[in-house]
């Protein structure tokens, strides 16, 4: 039941000659490759709606970080104890066991404590984002407030460890 709505600017006539003569490996998301040092870091995408794990794992990919995707929290938790990622996003709203349940059980387990979890969801409710900070969220973001490649910018700050704690 997730609505996403998004604006798509016009090209202009000579960057739509450019985009046009690309190859496929040259399209757009190619400006965000990135420093080797976060080549190869594994990002755990915990989201139970397809397109929205498709979307991410494809921007990510790119990038050549290694994604898993888990479908709820229980799947989530069995993934973690395979490999431990270098980064969690988690949605809030999930069946079985929610965000919050799942949060607080990754800030609990010693091998995962320490791994940044950044809350990606449409749920902006005050005591949510109180919650999850209370629970040790290391950032909470709305997923309509952020187009893919700011996204993209914030998870690159995660990974380097240039944030830290900031809600």
């Amino acid at each position: 039941g997730t609505t996403f709505y998004f604006t798509l600017p016009l090209a202009s006539e000579a960057q739509h000659a450019t985009l046009s003569t690309n190859t496929p490996s040259q399209a757009p998301l190619d400006t965000h490759k990135i420093s080797s040092s976060l080549t190869g870091k594994k990002v755990l995408i915990i989201e139970d709606d397809p397109y929205v794990q498709k979307l991410y794992r494809r921007l990510f990919e790119h990038d050549e970080w290694q994604t898993e995707l888990a479908n709820d929290g229980e799947e989530g938790m069995k993934k973690v104890t395979v490999s431990v990622p270098d980064l969690i996003l988690l949605d809030i709203m999930m069946p079985k066991l929610n965000g919050l349940e799942t949060l607080e059980k990754l800030k609990a387990n010693d091998s995962t404590k320490h791994v940044p979890v950044l809350i990606l969801t449409n749920n902006g409710e005050s005591e949510t984002i109180a919650e999850a900070t209370r629970l040790g969220a290391s950032g909470y973001l709305i997923k309509s407030d952020f187009a893919p490649d700011q996204l993209h910018e914030e998870i690159k700050k995660y990974l380097s460890g240039s944030k830290h704690s900031q809600i």
